[in-house]
């Protein structure tokens, strides 16, 4: 049986394909956006460990960051406009009862991604992106990061998992399939666990298969195209728990039905693992011709509550449900459900409830 092991109190632990808390069945909703005020019970929010400040390549957050790099080299900010916000973060989650998701790196450039590290170590002309998860001066510099991060917070019982990389591809020649994403994500969750032992480690992958070429009608989804194989990386000893992604849109042909075989393929290789899972970004396109948000959201989230057809699926992370209450929608994100909103209370308050209730045991 997978079951990680320690009875720390306030720890998440994983027993089979569930998640506990104090000997417990532990299931949650929640959100990809941070609110020390939101109504705490039965939250769970993602957030990003990650911050580079990058001006030679065009990556300049402001005065606010946690790693800076200059003539290629890095410096992490432990200062007041560094690392210690993310300081204040975890101890507001830990006074408001709140878990979180703490993601190291980012697939994409959005704050410094994966190619800040080999675009500043290798050269603009010498790096590729594959070199991030196999070059060993790149893998030793992310290393030296995450273990100032890790260090940081072992402690905390705020703190629901480490997360390797949001979105992690590898779809360059030199990826050998899946096999490169797969052996790094071996190998850093190794490190982490060996830092850490107190919290789970997950990939944080969309949760794309490998199941050959051209698999589903060449889905990219399926295929093994995006360099990550679900059901490989899931197996790794040293990854707790699977993550999927979600997005359904106009763009996207094969809506709702599609979505919900997602679901179920991913619990039916949970289950198989013998380890829980969590549906980590859920977003329905708001205001689309076509497009009913509450409706699919709805058809959706009856599934995801459901014990038996969802049986590994313990956790449901909004991509974005205005729990800040500010403005919404942000320009640039058509997956948001705001406060003003009449489906608001069934889709994400309701929800939340639903979801916590689904285990039938602990409260965060």
């Amino acid at each position: 049986m997978n079951t990680t092991s320690g009875a720390k109190s306030g720890f998440v632990r994983t027993n089979g394909a569930s998640f506990e808390l104090d000997g417990k069945p532990f299931t949650f909703g929640g959100s990809n956006l941070w609110s020390s005020q939101k109504d705490p019970v039965d939250f769970v929010i993602r957030i990003a460990a990650w911050n580079e400040k990058d001006p030679a390549h065009g990556i300049d957050p402001g005065a606010t960051f946690f790693q800076e790099w200059t003539n290629g080299k890095p410096t992490i900010n432990d200062g007041p406009n560094g690392l210690q916000l993310l300081d204040q973060a975890v101890r507001a989650a830990e006074a408001a009862n709140i878990k979180l998701i703490l993601c190291l790196a980012n697939e994409w450039p959005n704050y410094g991604g994966m190619d800040t590290f080999t675009k500043n170590i290798l050269g603009d002309a010498g790096f590729t992106h594959t070199n991030f998860y196999t070059n060993d001066q790149v893998i030793s510099a992310f290393k030296i990061y995450v273990s100032r991060v890790v260090a940081r917070y072992k402690s905390s019982p705020a703190v629901l998992s480490w997360e390797l990389a949001n979105e992690a591809r590898c779809q360059e020649a030199n990826c050998k399939g899946s096999d490169v994403l797969t052996h790094w994500a071996d190998d850093i969750s190794t490190y982490i666990k060996s830092l850490d032992s107190n919290h789970l480690v997950t990939f944080g992958g969309y949760g794309y298969f490998s199941n050959g070429h051209c698999a589903n009608n060449c889905d990219f989804a399926y295929d093994g195209d995006s360099g990550e194989d679900y059901t490989a990386i899931l197996k790794l000893p040293n990854i707790d728990f699977g993550a999927l992604h979600l997005y359904t849109n106009p763009a996207n042909s094969a809506g709702e039905p599609y979505g919900l075989q997602w679901f179920k393929d991913h619990n039916d290789a949970s289950v198989a693992a013998n380890k829980p899972m969590i549906v980590e970004e859920l977003g329905v396109g708001r205001q689309n011709a076509g497009l009913d948000q509450a409706a699919i959201m709805e058809t959706y989230e009856k599934f995801l509550v459901d014990s038996r057809a969802a049986s590994a699926i313990g956790g449901v992370l909004l991509w974005s449900s205005d729990v800040m209450g500010g403005a919404c929608p942000l320009d640039g994100d058509p997956f948001a459900i705001c406060q003003g909103d009449p489906q608001f209370g069934d889709l994400v308050t309701g929800f939340m409830g639903s979801m916590a209730a689904k285990g039938g045991g602990t409260t965060a």
